[in-house]
């Protein structure tokens, strides 16, 4: 019998958004933006930070890598984010991490000092 996780081990709450497209009557365009949708305990756990230096621009730019584990739901897909303290993170890679639909893992990536 599979060894069933522990609440214990999720101790961040996490806020998910997921992308929605509206119209906008003003501009006669379709706008995108992210919307929260639900919340969930995850434990955390910083991968790294990199330091990203653009040819184009020649400034620097930094890039925030979470690695999160959570109880396993089909909620989540990568094409939505999370927030962790004050950054928003992309979810870029999302999976089960024994096969035995307990956890699920998902690695996170914020670009920041020099945008998105």
């Amino acid at each position: 019998m599979a060894k069933r996780v522990k609440p214990s081990n999720y101790t961040h709450r996490i806020q998910f958004f997921k992308q929605v497209v509206t119209y906008n009557d003003e501009t006669g365009m379709n706008e995108s933006q992210f919307v929260p949708c639900f919340k969930r305990w995850a434990n955390v756990k910083i991968i790294f930070r990199e330091q990203l230096e653009s040819v184009i621009s020649g400034g620097n730019t930094l890039r925030n890598r979470l690695e999160l584990t959570l109880r396993y739901t089909d909620m989540i897909d990568s094409t939505m984010r999370f927030s962790y303290g004050d950054n928003q993170y992309n979810i870029s890679i999302i999976g089960d991490k024994s096969g035995l639909r307990e956890e699920i893992g998902l690695l996170g990536e914020a670009v920041i000092d020099g945008g998105e």
